[in-house]
Parts: C-alpha cells; sequence; structure tokens
C-alpha cells in the first residue's frame, strides 16, 4: 500500500509512551536477502480489533448474525458492550462481573450461572461452549486468566494475524552514552496554536481546582496557580517534535492459520470440521469487509492498495494456490457455513445473550464517572 497522497508522502505511524517521550516503534527485518528499517504502522492487536468492528458493523446492519454475550449499559448512556468489543472477549471482566436474570427474573452472578460454568470448564479439546455464546474468541485468541478458582484458565491461541508495516523507512540515528544505537523519526511532527482572543499568559493570576478542572481569580483551598494555557486558552508556542516518517511502501500481512483451527475441537469429531469452515468463512468475512472499506488508521495515515488483494493457500506441502476472494463471496461461503452447522446440530443462536451489570460495577462505572 502507498500513502493516500502518493509514494513519500508523509505519514504517522501510531506513537508509544517511553522515558523520552513519544515514540514510533522502529525495527530491522528481513524483506527478501537484505536487512530493512521498518517501522509498525498497525500492530497485530490493533488489526485485531478493526477486524472486530468490521464484525460488529456488519451485524449491526443486519448483513450477518453471530453468537455473542453482551451487557446492557443503557441505564449509564453506554449501551450494549458485547464480546465484539470487551478487550478479552468472552474472558474480560465486564462479562465476568455481570448477571445474568434466571426465568423468574432473579439476578445470579455470570460466573455462577449455567452458562459461567460451561464457558469456565471450557479447554482447546471440548470449546463447544465457546463457540456456542462467542465464535469470535475462537478466531481472535483469548485467554481465561481471570478464573475465580485460581486455576489456569484455558488459552486459544489467535488464528487469525494481521499488521500493517511501513518498510524502508526514513530514520535518524545516533549512539547514546552507552554505546548503544538508537533510531529516530526522520520526520518532524510541527505543533502550535495561535489564540483569537491573544490571551497573554501574564494578563492575570488564574487559579485551578485540582479536583474538577474549574478555575477562578480567587485563591482557595482547593486551588493552585495555573496558566493560561493549563485552562486552554493562550497562544501555544510553535515546537517540533521528531515524529512521523515517510516509507518505500506500507506492507500489510494477513494469516488464517488452519492448522491453529484445526486444533480445536467441540468434543465431537465429525462435527469438528463444520465448525472449523463456520470459524474459517467468518474470518474471511472479516478481512474483505475491513479491506472494502479502506485502511484510514489514523490522522494522516490513510493508505491505499496499490493492487487488489490476493489470498494465497499455502498446503501443507509447501505448494501455493492464487485465488480472489471478495467480500461478496467470503460472505456466502459463511452463511453456506452457518447453514452446515445448524444441519449438523451445532449450537448457533444469533441473537445476544444479554446480562446486565452487577452492582459493584455499576458502582465503579458511576464513581469513575464523577
Amino acid at each position: 500500500m502507498q500513502p493516500i497522497g502518493g509514494q513519500g508522502d508523509y505519514i504517522a505511524p501510531p506513537t508509544y509512551h517511553s522515558d523520552s517521550g513519544p515514540i514510533h516503534v522502529f525495527e530491522t527485518r528481513r524483506i527478501g536477502s537484505n536487512s530493512v528499517i521498518c517501522v509498525l504502522l498497525d500492530s497485530v492487536q490493533s488489526q485485531a480489533n478493526r477486524l472486530e468492528e468490521a464484525i460488529m458493523l456488519l451485524v449491526n446492519k443486519g448483513q450477518i448474525g453471530v453468537p455473542r454475550v453482551e451487557v446492557d449499559f443503557s441505564s449509564e448512556g453506554l449501551g450494549g458492550i458485547s464480546t465484539l468489543e470487551a478487550p478479552h472477549r468472552i474472558f474480560d471482566a465486564i462479562i465476568r462481573d455481570s448477571v445474568i436474570r434466571d426465568s423468574r427474573g432473579n439476578g445470579e452472578d455470570f460466573s455462577k450461572s449455567d452458562m459461567g460454568r460451561q464457558i469456565n470448564a471450557a479447554t482447546i479439546r471440548n470449546a463447544l461452549a465457546i463457540f456456542e455464546y462467542s465464535p469470535t474468541t475462537l478466531i481472535f485468541g483469548g485467554w481465561n486468566s481471570t478464573k475465580l478458582d485460581g486455576s489456569i484458565g484455558a488459552r486459544f491461541q489467535r488464528c487469525i494475524v494481521s499488521e500493517i508495516v511501513g518498510i524502508n523507512a526514513a530514520v535518524d540515528t545516533y549512539t547514546d552514552r552507552t554505546g548503544r544505537r538508537i533510531i529516530v523519526s526522520a520526520g518532524r511532527k510541527p505543533s502550535s496554536r495561535l489564540d483569537p482572543l491573544q490571551i497573554e499568559k501574564d494578563a492575570i493570576e488564574i487559579y485551578k481546582s485540582k479536583k474538577d478542572g474549574v478555575w477562578s481569580f480567587d485563591p482557595g483551598d482547593d486551588l493552585k496557580k495555573s496558566k493560561p494555557s493549563e485552562i486552554n486558552h493562550g497562544n501555544i508556542t510553535p515546537s517540533m517534535m521528531e515524529l512521523g516518517t515517510t516509507v518505500e511502501y506500507a506492507l500489510q500481512t494477513t494469516t488464517i492459520t488452519l492448522a491453529g483451527l484445526r486444533r480445536i475441537s467441540l468434543g465431537d469429531a465429525p462435527k469438528d470440521t463444520t465448525a472449523h469452515s463456520v470459524l474459517a468463512s467468518l474470518a474471511l468475512v472479516a478481512i474483505t469487509e475491513l479491506d472494502r472499506n479502506g485502511y484510514s488508521l489514523r490522522s494522516r495515515c490513510d493508505l491505499v492498495p496499490e493492487s487488489p488483494s490476493k489470498f494465497e493457500i499455502i498446503k501443507t506441502d509447501g505448494s501455493k494456490e492464487e485465488m480472489m476472494i471478495d467480500f461478496d463471496v467470503a460472505k456466502n461461503l459463511y452463511l453456506d457455513a452457518v447453514r452446515m452447522a445448524r444441519d449438523a446440530g451445532l449450537p448457533w443462536n444469533e441473537k445476544p445473550a444479554r446480562l446486565l451489570p452487577s452492582k459493584n460495577l455499576l458502582k465503579l462505572v458511576r464513581a469513575s464517572k464523577r
């Protein structure tokens, strides 16, 4: 891919915190027979989130259905948060710290419910409960690290891995006091702001509340002496930061490991292949949906493919078969696989299993808002 402005246009990689300030992730990779300096443009974790978001948008539009668990936070104005959004998917603390209503309307802790116990007991050798309630966990990975009995919970590896890196990035290098070679961006990001009110920094003494940010001209017990810039007024002096870069091209690599999918068993060998087909085709749906929507990763990082994306089937003997798969093909594959799963008697409920946040979780959310 190339930046939307063409080859050599400035792009903004993600920044990460360090003791010396915000930095990009540079590393040396082997491209063919050469060692090339590359910059991370979108990490594996970020790509997974984008792929899950693509699935969620298709579900919201009614184009496909996917089983999921959803916690209702509508009382807090947050709507529902499902296993397609929770960071740790079915094993997230948001799911764990929720309650499920029984047939009498009584609340039961999720972990103590039949659903919770089934999910808690799931392993890679019997993942039927995960397939039933959160099949995307089997695609994007998950770890039952918050198992309440203290034992080591099951881990499910990622079966889809995608990342975007900038190849042959423009960088500057220097040697620190220990002799270590340090790589920094060759790009420069300017920062400045002109205040139309022309408020001067020493115009008058200002005091700002430590608690809620309210400011005043009068000192008080909860007020700290401040400046206009700390209450978002006044000019910002122009400055430069070593951020942003240019690259020869951006390379996206996305893989679905069928060998990894085959390790997942639902405890019924004849049905496993059908389940694997559902998971693989859902992964294809996510990839092709993300591809057709375009790659606007962040401000000043829009990427455009140089040619249509192609898939390669890499067989166990190393031979490769190239094929074109677009969104419509992937969607039809998925719908066919879901029909086969239902015909085989596998559980597949596309309506979300709804939970409510526990009293403690609600209290934590409300306290954070305050």
